[in-house]
């Protein structure tokens, strides 16, 4: 692969990285305040901030590349836009809540691996200064993904009927 090309791809890579940040802020901004967990919410908004200020730097980053022929983003549109519309026809509580950080954590999980793209793409065409952005951006990414996860986990456990609760599946009979 030439030089040129992975230059190509890198500036892809930003310019999608820029456009997941803001189709992730105007999709999922609307389904934070349905969260009825403080904890969960408390997460989510903290995410949504970090998008923000992520997007704002990529905005510094691109500023100096044209646009790329497409971008990609989508995809992760089309999976907010109809989790949005599927989650707010339902009851407020925990269901909802699980369904909401499970889209943001869909979200996060689309942005990972152009954030680490990014990261070594920068490093090898000599965008130090992009290098050294995309790395705590990348590692932000990676905590909140884990955060998140643990406060739905913490709220499943939480709210389980323990009534209802299974076995251990291996020790079912068939």
């Amino acid at each position: 692969m030439s030089e040129a090309s992975l230059q190509d791809v890198y500036v892809d890579a930003l310019w999608d990285l820029r456009a997941g940040a803001e189709v992730t802020l105007r999709s999922l901004s609307p389904m934070v305040p349905a969260v009825s967990d403080h904890e969960l919410a408390s997460a989510l908004q903290v995410f949504l901030g970090e998008v923000s200020h992520r997007l704002q730097l990529l905005e510094v980053m691109v500023a100096r590349f044209s646009v790329p022929a497409r971008l990609h983003a989508e995809e992760l549109e089309t999976l907010a836009g109809h989790a949005m519309r599927f989650l707010a026809d339902g009851p407020a509580g925990e269901v909802r809540d699980i369904g909401i950080a499970t889209v943001c954590r869909a979200a996060i999980h689309y942005a990972i691996p152009e954030y680490e793209l990014a990261t070594v793409l920068a490093r090898t065409l000599g965008y130090e200064k992009h290098a050294a952005d995309l790395e705590p951006m990348l590692a932000a990414v990676l905590a909140t993904d884990k955060t998140i996860a643990r406060l739905v986990e913490d709220q499943i456990r939480a709210h389980a009927p323990h009534a209802t609760q299974h076995p251990d599946p291996t020790s079912a009979t068939v």
